[in-house]
């Protein structure tokens, strides 16, 4: 699909990813950052989780 963000490999790759919580989070937080040009802003964000991420992330 154009304009989607890709994954960072194949299903195996996900699922043993998807095993370690913190670096399922460094690989795709990463990738989803720089779909979106770093405006995490732009991002559909927990709405309780919010703040955490915008303090970690920073604005534009």
């Amino acid at each position: 699909m154009d304009g989607a963000p890709n994954l960072p490999s194949g299903y195996a790759g996900r699922i043993t990813l998807a095993y370690f919580p913190r670096l399922w989070r460094r690989v795709m937080d990463r990738r989803v950052l720089n779909h979106y040009d770093g405006d995490i802003t732009l991002v559909n964000i927990q709405p309780g989780k919010r703040e955490r991420v915008l303090a970690r992330y920073g604005t534009r």
